[in-house]
């Protein structure tokens, strides 16, 4: 089973400068409501608790788990290397990691509803982070995961339209 990603190179995170800005900016992907540790615990909670799908349903299902703990790793490699310790909390307000933004549906329908609103808000996330960051290399990287989000919603929308 591979991530569902584009085919594209991850720029290289292992030469950035310290930027604790930027990598506070950044835990918001990493833990916020709308971010990759709130998806990934989606759909392992729908693979393990929700309807069978189809078998190719399920597959997506899992490569979008692969992709969103692809990410998770990118990013707190990312935060870790700009100077911050990546933590399950976000920045400004610090909040602690809460998994209420984790959708328990059990409903096919309702369970890829769900996860096209997360890949959404987890795009918009991104997007607005785009007007904040400053660092080029930070910039870079949340550009590339934009390319992915865009490819998993193209695809949960092909699954939602074929429900």
């Amino acid at each position: 089973m591979t991530a569902l990603v584009c085919q594209l190179p991850y720029p290289k995170i292992e030469d950035l400068p310290k930027d604790g800005k930027s990598a506070k900016v950044l835990l918001q992907a990493f833990a916020g409501q709308s971010g990759q540790l709130t998806m990934l615990l989606q759909y392992n909670l729908q693979l393990i608790c929700g309807e069978k799908f189809a078998k190719d349903v399920q597959n997506t299902l899992e490569s979008l788990a692969l992709a969103k703990q692809k990410h998770l790793e990118l990013l707190g490699k990312a935060i870790l290397q700009l100077g911050v310790q990546p933590t399950y909390r976000t920045y400004p307000n610090r909040t602690e990691f809460c998994t209420q933004n984790v959708c328990k549906a059990t409903n096919a329908k309702q369970m890829i509803f769900a996860d096209l609103v997360g890949e959404t808000d987890c795009l918009a996330t991104y997007q607005k982070m785009l007007f904040v960051l400053k660092n080029n290399d930070v910039l870079n990287l949340v550009e590339r995961l934009i390319k992915d989000q865009q490819l998993q919603i193209d695809t949960l929308k092909r699954i939602w339209k074929n429900l």
